[in-house]
């Protein structure tokens, strides 16, 4: 989570491009599993959906083609 409780204008510019970083992000990653929905792979992203523990835990990136066996 991106916040400056005394900087209003930072918060602001870094949480915009903060959200359009993970925006991008998570198409780029949906795109990935759409062409490769037939590879049982774990989650990329974490937490897996936004709205999971979306103001706790920051969005990360794990290792691509993990496979899941």
């Amino acid at each position: 989570m991106t916040r400056n409780d005394s900087n209003i204008a930072y918060g602001l510019t870094a949480g915009t491009f903060l959200g359009l970083i993970n925006t991008v992000g998570r198409t780029g990653v949906g795109v990935i599993d759409f062409i490769t929905f037939p590879l049982a792979t774990k989650p990329v992203i974490q937490p897996v959906h936004p709205w999971q523990s979306y103001l706790i835990i920051p969005t990360t990136y794990e290792d691509i083609f993990v496979l899941d066996f």
